[in-house]
């Protein structure tokens, strides 16, 4: 992917469902048109693999939940959202795009705030998936900050612009 700021381009869109993990609410009944299958023996409980471009709407009432991850200001202010499929752990940032990999291991990919989801070139599998040393520390949270349930802050460095940026995000299983 090239760099996104200064006006360079977006990773290429996903366009072809991919399939991706959501944790499913205990206690609820997996039921959506993308589904997939249910995996009741999760890592971190029941897992549904839906094929979709896109993460979904999911209704605060329905059965499926994404890990939420968010980019505060140095006074603890939320600036950026973004929701995650079960079990994807951030890997980098570039502009308004996430790299993310799930477990830090494997099926890298790029998301935006807007729920997009961008396919990650070989570069940046490598990068994702080991090449990142120095990019992220785990760091305090600023002071005031509210940030979701488990989430630790990270200090990640955005890439084109070389400077680095808060993430609070929970870890696998957190």
């Amino acid at each position: 992917m090239t760099p996104l700021a200064l006006g360079a381009t977006a990773p290429a869109p996903v366009v072809a469902p991919i399939s991706l993990g959501f944790a499913v609410k205990e206690g609820s009944v997996a039921k959506h048109p993308a589904l997939e299958r249910v995996d009741p023996d999760g890592p971190c409980g029941p897992v549904a693999t839906l094929r979709v471009t896109a993460i979904p709407d999911f209704k605060p009432s329905g059965p499926f939940t994404t890990n939420p991850a968010v980019e505060l200001n140095s006074n603890g202010k939320i600036v950026r959202r973004w929701r995650l499929p079960a079990d994807y752990t951030v890997s980098a940032l570039d502009g308004d795009w996430m790299l993310i990999s799930y477990a830090g291991k494997s099926n890298p990919l790029w998301i935006n705030a807007e729920d997009k989801l961008g396919m990650a070139t070989s570069e940046d599998a490598d990068f994702a998936l080991g090449g990142n040393d120095g990019v992220m520390v785990t760091e305090a949270c600023p002071a005031g900050a509210t940030i979701p349930p488990g989430a630790q802050c990270l200090s990640v460095r955005d890439r084109p612009a070389q400077m680095r940026r808060i993430i609070a995000t929970a870890g696998v299983c957190s």
